[in-house]
């Protein structure tokens, strides 16, 4: 038998990730200029491959399975307007002025964003999901990390591709249960 994870295990493996995000966003805003198109590439990257991660393992269970679905909607909601600003960024370019108002307000919605996930949706989901869901979150936190540290041309998710091209790429690396319910940026999880 599976033995569930605790909440607090669960709550810790997901905010160091937000923790991560948050850094890599700080890196963004503190980076030189001729560097700051690098700093957003690997903040993209990681979003793309994170969101496509807690989609598969947390918001697609959540939306299929359990009472509140309202709680994961919400936060399908906030990632695809997260990929509005991203988008945004990268159309202004990092030489733009209101390139670091635009950063700003993207740390500041995904700082809430992380809050109610880790205070709202993880706990409804902790309670509804079974053991065997809980550890595929577990391993798909994982999973984001280990793919978020591939390099090189042979790297799941590209390093040098689009934000769609790396959500196409992320999408196919975590299937879900669930592979019909919408994806964040607008992807379908729907394999053909």
């Amino acid at each position: 038998m599976t033995e569930k994870p605790a909440l607090a295990d669960l709550r810790a493996a997901l905010d160091a990730q937000h923790v991560r995000i948050r850094a890599l966003l700080e890196h963004v805003l503190g980076s030189a200029p001729p560097d700051r198109a690098a700093a957003l590439s690997e903040l993209t990257r990681f979003l793309v491959i994170h969101e496509s991660g807690e989609h598969a393992a947390l918001h697609a269970p959540s939306l299929a399975h359990f009472s509140d679905t309202e709680l994961a909607g919400s936060r399908l909601q906030e990632e695809e307007h997260a990929g509005h600003i991203l988008q945004r960024l990268a159309e202004l370019g990092v030489d733009s002025a209101a390139f670091a108002t635009q950063v700003d307000l993207l740390l500041g919605d995904l700082d809430r964003h992380a809050r109610a996930e880790e205070q709202e949706e993880l706990p409804a989901f902790a309670a509804q999901a079974s053991a065997a869901e809980q550890q595929r979150l577990v391993g798909t936190l994982r999973r984001i990390e280990e793919l978020f540290a591939e390099r090189g041309p042979r790297a799941t998710v590209p390093v040098r591709a689009t934000p769609a091209q790396q959500r196409a790429a992320a999408a196919r690396a975590f299937p879900g249960p669930d592979d019909d319910v919408a994806r964040p940026g607008g992807t379908s999880g729907h394999r053909a």
